[in-house]
């Protein structure tokens, strides 16, 4: 399956890189110095641009997804 890259934002992926960083939205939030709402819509977005799930969502916090597991080990 092939996925179109031509429309992804940047931002987005930033975003997505600050929440694994710091393994949660409220600390990704706090470091962008945004709000959580918008980290966690700008991931939303970039799941959807991507139709995967990028992270496993816990009450403890977020972890990558097996999917962006299997894509760093490559």
């Amino acid at each position: 399956m092939s996925t179109d890259f031509s429309d992804l934002r940047v931002p987005d992926l930033l975003t997505f890189l600050a929440v694994c960083r710091r393994g949660s939205v409220t600390g990704a939030a706090r470091d962008l110095r945004v709000t959580p709402s918008s980290v966690s819509k700008a991931v939303a977005r970039l799941e959807r641009h991507l139709k995967r799930s990028l992270l496993a969502r816990t009450t403890r916090g977020v972890a990558v997804s097996a999917t962006v597991r299997d894509i760093s080990e490559r």
